[in-house]
């Protein structure tokens, strides 16, 4: 049973408008809504008749007594339901996005990813077992770093190193985490708007239907609100409007805004969570014990990512050892692809170069690369001083030569006899030729084809050194073996 508390002039004054309405209904005609709910109610009029007093009354499910019928009144959209009773259209969206089947997502798995790389998030929800679990592994993949969670900077770096060596493990821990948060804030969240929202309205009578465009009172209801809000001559939205703002009060919402608020350790699972995660981890102990003689293994990539970080910390400027002009920062460490990503700048240019190396290269720079002064340096990275020389030699050549069907033959020749006077050089048409189709290679060219079958086509490939160029163009012909196995179309 609902209780009413009134004061004595309220009560008062509900008394004289009730006198009030019986002489109305004896002295007039039954236009007024309040005084026909008044009439209804004393079976004076039927169901059609109130219809026709108020437009906005979509249905009336007839009850016994009179009095206790219910009332839905329809409004245009929830647009104008919700001015009438001052609600943010954020709020009702959040609140219809609850009470969906799939729920508000208040977590993604990106989101968990971007605070775990921070050092933050699934490392507070971990059971005493997955912390022990954890060190194993760090210990590991960290092997010179002593084990300490509490430390944000040790704990960002045991982050990344994780996700670069273990991510699909960490990306499911994640989607887990995600799911169990989204599963503790909508229970939060559903709890605090039904004490804030859905409560008081129920208390008063009021039952809103899920659009937010139509609202259920029962016939009592909505007449004794009208007399207690002095609204004698007002139509039902008006009414029932002023109903549900005196229910609701002045500090309602403001739930979107605060949403991630809506947090209580003691909704989130705990126990289902840190199950998975201790699968998770297990996948990942079983890598590390992994043994291959054909692939890096992840000790590899350990003690390839201790040998350089030793010596030189990522996301830090270092100077060339050869050269001060040169300066190079280490971006990242890749696994499995055992690289070093680098960028490198050189002060008497305003121009970067980002680059990939393997642990030799990287060797091998240290003493010898300069990025501005030589382009042959560069090139000497990916194809060897000898194939410099050959390219050279090759720059003299008349390019006439290369508009005929001899120029394969050409090119064997000369490579021939430069590995001739040569004898202790191992150069051939397929490493050379490999060597510049390599994505590595600095010097502008286009379309040059190895191992390819297609039909005739013609391609260029332009090559500058220094301040000598030639230009090779390979006519239509059909694709021929050379030294090395290799079959050329251009």
């Amino acid at each position: 049973m609902k209780v009413i508390k009134l004061t004595e002039s309220d009560l008062n004054r509900i008394i004289r408008r009730v006198i009030q309405t019986e002489q109305d209904t004896e002295n007039e005609e039954d236009t007024n809504l309040v005084v026909g709910l008044r009439n209804f109610s004393k079976g004076r009029i039927s169901k059609d008749d109130l219809y026709r007093l108020d437009d906005s009354i979509d249905y009336i499910d007839v009850k016994e007594p009179l009095g206790q019928s219910v009332i839905t009144i329809k409004f245009n959209d929830d647009k104008e339901l919700l001015e009438d009773i001052d609600m943010d259209e954020q709020d009702v969206w959040f609140m219809q996005a609850l009470n969906s089947y799939n729920g508000y997502e208040f977590m993604d798995s990106y989101q968990v990813e971007q605070d775990f790389k921070d050092g933050y998030g699934i490392y507070y929800d971990l059971n005493t077992e997955n912390v022990e679990t954890l060190k194993n592994i760090a210990t590991t993949i960290l092997p010179n770093k002593e084990f300490n969670i509490e430390d944000e900077e040790y704990k960002v770096e045991l982050s990344r190193t994780l996700l670069d060596l273990f991510y699909n493990e960490m990306d499911y821990i994640f989607g887990d985490f995600a799911a169990e948060k989204d599963s503790e804030m909508n229970a939060v969240a559903k709890e605090a708007i039904k004490d804030e929202f859905e409560r008081p309205l129920e208390e008063s009578g009021i039952n809103l239907n899920y659009d937010m465009d139509e609202v259920e009172i029962t016939l009592a209801d909505l007449y004794l609100g009208a007399l207690q809000l002095n609204m004698f001559n007002s139509e039902a939205k008006e009414i029932v409007s002023a109903i549900m703002k005196k229910a609701l009060g002045s500090n309602v919402g403001g739930w979107y805004e605060s949403s991630y608020e809506f947090q209580d350790d003691s909704k989130f699972d705990s126990k289902s969570f840190n199950n998975y995660v201790a699968t998770q981890f297990e996948k990942i102990i079983e890598k590390l014990e992994e043994q291959s003689d054909e692939f890096y293994t992840i000790k590899d990539y350990v003690e390839f990512k201790d040998r350089i970080t030793s010596k030189y910390k990522l996301k830090t400027w270092y100077l060339s050892p050869k050269d001060e002009n040169i300066k190079f920062m280490i971006n990242s460490l890749e696994w499995p692809s055992m690289t070093i990503k680098m960028t490198v700048n050189d002060s008497r240019s305003p121009y970067g170069k980002n680059i990939d190396l393997d642990e030799e290269q990287f060797n091998n720079f240290l003493v010898q690369y300069s990025l501005f002064e030589s382009k042959e340096v560069i090139f000497e990275q990916t194809i060897g001083q000898d194939a410099i020389k050959f390219i050279n030699n090759l720059s003299m050549i008349d390019p006439s030569v290369f508009n005929t069907t001899k120029k394969i033959e050409y090119l064997q020749n000369k490579l021939s006899d430069y590995n001739i006077k040569n004898p202790n050089v191992n150069l051939d048409m397929k490493s050379l030729l490999k060597q510049l189709s390599s994505p590595n290679f600095p010097f502008k060219f286009t379309t040059f084809n190895i191992l390819t079958n297609e039909p005739k086509r013609v391609s260029t490939l332009d090559i500058n050194l220094k301040n000598i160029g030639f230009t090779l163009t390979k006519n239509d012909i059909e694709p021929m073996t050379i030294q090395g196995g290799v079959k050329l179309k251009f």
